[in-house]
């Protein structure tokens, strides 16, 4: 089954975001150590954001969809596969989808409390982050009773989102879609074909100007 746009356009932002956020060494463990501690503190306060599965795993909370995000984040080019830092494409789709869901007032207050915990994740390496998660109590999902993540078996499911999303405006799932399928070669493609684009678009606009010929 193809995953619901939603969750990609959503899990893409919050992914981008907190490597945005948790700097310095926004690595692959310490993302997904500090992703499990925002839609934990996000669960306690009845709110919703990413949407992301979060299992028990040998390291502590461990979410494939978070990994498969990151490795198609790398393979498109958005974050560096060398110090995992945003690219400047990954930059320009950040600041592309960020701004339009923060200015929705419904998901401000969830973004406010991704800026708190993620600024503390900050001073944060992944594997200390991850061994403070290990010993964080919380209720598993669907337990009734708090436990120690590191107590819990493998593969217990610890946190699973709800069939509620942040509201995103239906042009900006458009623009998002436009920007994340670009292929590399239609971008190189555009960058070589820009500056004789951009020639021919001058040319035109200095004889209309000067000689009064259409554009």
């Amino acid at each position: 089954m193809s995953p619901d746009p939603r969750d990609t356009a959503v899990n893409t932002a919050f992914a981008l975001y907190a490597i945005d956020k948790a700097a310095p060494a926004p690595g692959p463990n310490k993302l997904q150590a500090a992703l499990f501690l925002l839609e934990l503190s996000l669960k306690e306060k009845g709110m919703y954001g990413p949407r992301f599965t979060f299992v028990q795993s040998a390291r502590g909370p461990f979410s494939k969809e978070l990994c498969d995000t990151l490795d198609e984040l790398q393979r498109r080019g958005f974050v560096d596969g060398k110090d995992f830092n945003l690219t400047e494409r990954g930059k320009l789709l950040r600041d592309l989808i960020l701004p339009e869901l923060r200015a929705i007032p419904e998901n401000e207050k969830v973004f406010a409390v991704a800026d708190s915990i993620l600024t503390q994740c900050q001073p944060e390496t992944g594997d200390s982050l991850l061994r403070k998660v290990c010993d964080l109590v919380s209720r598993p999902q669907g337990e009734s009773e708090t436990v120690k993540a590191k107590d819990l078996p493998p593969d217990k499911v610890l946190i699973a989102p709800v069939a509620r999303w942040l509201k995103i405006p239906e042009e900006l799932m458009i623009l998002f879609v436009q920007e994340f399928e670009l292929t590399q070669e239609q971008i190189i493609k555009a960058d070589r074909d820009w500056p004789e684009i951009e020639s021919r678009a001058l040319d035109r606009l200095r004889r209309a100007m000067n000689e009064g010929e259409p554009v």
